[in-house]
């Protein structure tokens, strides 16, 4: 630990918050807090720590791949736009309007949402529309 000296001590005490110093011979800023003060915003000062990466079980991976290699031909019915499906293994569920009756559904098989894949056919993006051009009338001044 470093002892202040009488000067550094009249600095820390002559305006109330930090103290600016500078290092002359590398020119080096830094500042100066009471031990008290820093050790309040201390844990603020941290980068948080990493998030847990989560491990997503190797069944619920492939139950994804299969609604992906389905979903083309579930796209190519309109009506099941925004409905839900479920996918245990190769076995798909749905698909079904409502996710509440998706979940009956697999609780009724004896499976758990948490064996499951669940995903929504996306809506389809809406046709663009041809409008014909009008014609131009012009009118002479009269």
């Amino acid at each position: 630990m470093i002892e202040l000296t009488d000067a550094q001590r009249q600095a820390l005490t002559a305006e109330p918050g930090p103290c600016h110093v500078l290092d002359p011979k590398t020119g080096e800023a830094y500042v100066l807090v009471r031990a008290a003060d820093y050790e309040r915003v201390r844990a603020t000062l941290q980068p948080p720590a990493p998030e847990p990466e989560i491990e997503i079980p190797p069944e619920i991976r492939r139950a994804k791949e299969v609604f992906l290699r389905d979903l083309p031909q579930l796209l190519t019915n309109k009506k099941w736009d925004g409905w839900w499906v479920a996918y245990h293994g190769d076995e798909r569920i749905g698909p079904i309007y409502l996710p509440q009756k998706l979940m009956r559904e697999i609780h009724r098989r004896g499976l758990t949402a948490a064996n499951c894949y669940l995903g929504v056919i996306p809506p389809h993006e809406p046709e663009p529309e041809e409008v014909e051009p009008r014609h131009r009338h012009h009118f002479a001044d009269y």
